[in-house]
């Protein structure tokens, strides 16, 4: 397995974001890392079917700021290494 770095944009509860990879194998089921600057990321998993060009992302929790993080995000292949995915997130930033 390799971890895959994820960029990402948020816009008011709905994940939006490019998902690269430079894997040749028939999937990717891997350990993911979005990282949003300095000491903020959250850790997910994702599955990928290049052959259907589908997939599923998951999170859940981080540090800094996203250390309540949760997100479910479907992925569809755009087109040379690009996935797109769109999904809903929430952000528990309870401090208790």
């Amino acid at each position: 397995m390799h971890d895959h770095l994820v960029e990402h944009q948020r816009d008011q509860g709905w994940l939006e974001g490019r998902l690269r990879t430079g894997s040749r194998s028939p999937s990717l089921d891997s350990d993911i890392t979005l990282v949003v600057g300095n000491h903020k990321a959250a850790f997910g998993h994702c599955q990928l079917d290049f052959a259907t060009g589908l997939g599923l992302c998951t999170f859940s929790g981080g540090i800094g700021e996203l250390r309540g993080f949760q997100a479910r995000a479907d992925v569809s292949y755009l087109g040379g290494p690009n996935w797109a995915w769109d999904g809903t997130y929430t952000l528990d930033s309870d401090d208790d």
